[in-house]
């Protein structure tokens, strides 16, 4: 796991006169149970706002994106392994005389990926490789597994323009947070 974001929780501050009148073991309770429920709807945003960009299903992001929290903070963090192209909605078809293999790695931009197929012992697309004295392909091998970007670039917001995914995370996460924390001091206050 490469990267973190970590979430700024200053919503404790804008509710320290709230939270003085509650015991200390029941502001404990509040900031706890508002830190678990904001790292379980990171993964979830993020998983979504990734999703809403890319071409991949937020099921195959699960465990690909995750999070983490500390007492002061919660990080969102992506692997760094690039993903297998079949998981970009790749398809297999043929063109003309060719065959040809797609995936849709930005939404709604399919690109076309000449010489490759989908492999069936692996599921994933693979492309002949070229020999650099000819600028032929070889007959049968070597093959080359082709790759999509991987969750920590695509959480960062590598190669798209405009917000990235992180920075509109972080947004969504302070705005959870403080919603959190107001309605569980006031649970709390009521009793």
């Amino acid at each position: 796991m490469a990267f973190g974001r970590t979430i700024d929780m200053s919503a404790l501050a804008r509710n320290a006169d709230r939270l003085l009148r509650l015991s200390q073991m029941a502001g404990q309770r509040v900031v706890s149970r508002a830190t678990a429920t904001l790292k379980r709807k990171l993964a979830t945003e993020t998983r979504r706002l990734v999703s809403e960009e890319y071409g991949i299903s937020t099921r195959s992001l699960g465990k690909r994106i995750t999070t983490d929290s500390t007492a002061s903070s919660v990080s969102v963090y992506g692997t760094t392994p690039r993903i297998p192209l079949v998981e970009f909605s790749g398809k297999f078809g043929r063109r003309g005389p060719g065959k040809y293999a797609s995936a849709e790695v930005f939404r709604g931009e399919r690109k076309t990926y000449e010489a490759a197929f989908i492999r069936k012992s692996g599921g994933n697309i693979v492309a002949r490789a070229i020999n650099k004295a000819t600028g032929k392909r070889y007959g049968r091998l070597p093959l080359r597994v082709l790759h999509g970007p991987s969750p920590e670039s695509m959480v960062l917001g590598g190669g798209t323009p405009g917000e990235s995914p992180a920075t509109k995370v972080a947004r969504i996460a302070e705005d959870v947070f403080s919603q959190e924390v107001d309605r569980l001091v006031d649970v709390e206050l009521r009793g």
